[in-house]
């Protein structure tokens, strides 16, 4: 057989592979990665949300909260033998007063002249 008679002799018919094969697998690995997506959003918020120790033993706890309105919020914070009232909101945090837990509750003023006398004087 010369060089030309073998170029030009034809190959013998190999069968192309289907697709099926490839479809069933990509759709394995699909069923694959979003089980492990579901347990991970299922295990995350529950590893984030261990409470860890706090540091030196102090301990932070949130006593009360008030929603203001949406995205703003009063709390109400006792540390270190001190409660807080903390203001949130979009723009930051911001303390607004802290007394000590041992200081004596004024009683509940009827009127604003009551609050008023209740007040030290000013400077």
């Amino acid at each position: 057989m010369t060089l030309a008679a073998a170029m030009f002799q034809q190959a013998p018919e190999v069968e192309a592979p289907g697709y099926g094969w490839a479809a069933i697998r990509m759709l394995l690995a699909l069923v694959i990665v979003v089980a492990l997506l579901l347990i991970v959003a299922r295990l995350l918020p529950r590893w984030l949300s261990r409470s860890r120790p706090p540091i030196g033993g102090e301990e932070i706890q949130i006593v009360s909260s008030r929603p203001l309105e949406p995205g703003r919020t009063l709390y109400i914070i006792r540390a270190k033998g001190r409660e807080y009232l903390i203001a949130t909101s979009e723009h930051g945090v911001h303390a607004i007063s802290g007394t000590p837990l041992d200081a004596p509750e004024r009683p509940p003023a009827r009127d604003f002249a009551a609050v008023l006398a209740q007040q030290p004087p000013a400077g």
